[in-house]
C-alpha cells in the first residue's frame, strides 16, 4: 500500500476520472480503527481498462458502511471524493469538499490517514 497525500490523491482521481461509474466491490474491517474499501474503476493510464483499487483508512472515527447487498447498489454516478483537512481525511461515494459533505454520503469513512493499492481487475 502506498500513502496518499492530497496532491497525489488529486492526480490519482484525475487518472481514474474521479471513479465515476465505478463499482463498489468490498469493505473490509482492518482492526478496530481501520477500514479498506475496494472499487473497480477505469484507468486512463491503461487505455481505460478496468482495475481494482483499494483505499485503506486508518484512525477511523466515523463511517457509514453499507452491507454487501446495499454496497452493490450504491450510486456511483458522481464517483468518489477524497477530502483532506486539518481535522482528518474523508472518503465518500459523492462529490464533496468538506468532511460535513463526506458524512452525508451513502458510503463514507473519516479517519487520520489513507493509503491505496492498485490491483488487477476482479469481480466478486
Amino acid at each position: 500500500m502506498k500513502p496518499l497525500s492530497k496532491s497525489a490523491a488529486q492526480t490519482l482521481l484525475e487518472r481514474l476520472d474521479g471513479a465515476k461509474e465505478a463499482i463498489a466491490r468490498v469493505i473490509v474491517m482492518r482492526g478496530p480503527t481501520g477500514v479498506s474499501v475496494e472499487f473497480s474503476v477505469q484507468d486512463a493510464h491503461r487505455g481505460f481498462d478496468w482495475i481494482n483499487i483499494i483505499f485503506a483508512i486508518e484512525g477511523v472515527r466515523d463511517a457509514r458502511l453499507p452491507d454487501d447487498v446495499a454496497l452493490r447498489h450504491l450510486d456511483m454516478s458522481e464517483g468518489i471524493s477524497l477530502v483532506f483537512t486539518s481535522e482528518g481525511i474523508g472518503l465518500a461515494n459523492a462529490r464533496c469538499d468538506t468532511l460535513t459533505g463526506v458524512s452525508e454520503a451513502q458510503l463514507y469513512v473519516i479517519g487520520d490517514t489513507v493509503k491505496y493499492e492498485e490491483r488487477p481487475f476482479k469481480e466478486y
